[in-house]
């Protein structure tokens, strides 16, 4: 499955921080979140407003999200 792109490094792992923990995801081409093999986390209740890069120091919204790089 392709996931869309972090704008700046291109990574496709993403993250919230939920109390002392991130949760780990990556986002589908239609905007779906879905959770990386190690987290199988609940994303139901996930907010997309403020996610992070894996990979850099990007952060914004998921609609910012790249295609390709």
């Amino acid at each position: 499955m392709k996931y869309l792109l972090c704008p700046k490094c291109a990574v496709h792992r993403f993250f919230v921080k939920s109390g002392d923990k991130n949760i780990y995801f990556h986002v589908a081409f239609n905007g779906s979140l879905i959770p990386t093999a190690q987290s199988n986390a609940d994303l139901s209740s996930v907010n997309t407003e403020e996610i992070s890069c894996s990979g850099c120091s990007w952060s914004g919204n998921s609609a910012r999200l790249v295609n390709f790089f």
